[in-house]
């Protein structure tokens, strides 16, 4: 299985989606850690393989290794 681990904060809502597109055909699942979202954009919902996470805090760009390992 191949994972992605990315994330992400409400300036860059616009490159984010770009950034999905492009991997969506290429990984089996997308973690996504959207830090500073109060809620996760509409427009994500079309993204089967997408995992958004909102975390409790706001993690910066190591947001990315809040999840555990895929096995």
């Amino acid at each position: 299985m191949i994972v992605a681990n990315m994330s992400s904060y409400p300036p860059r809502k616009k490159e984010l989606v770009h950034s999905i597109q492009s991997l969506h055909a290429q990984v089996d699942k997308i973690n996504l850690c959207l830090n500073e979202f109060e809620e996760i954009p509409e427009e994500l919902d079309g993204f089967s393989k997408l995992n958004p996470v909102i975390p409790d805090k706001d993690y910066k760009d190591v947001g990315k290794f809040i999840f555990p390992c895929a096995k």
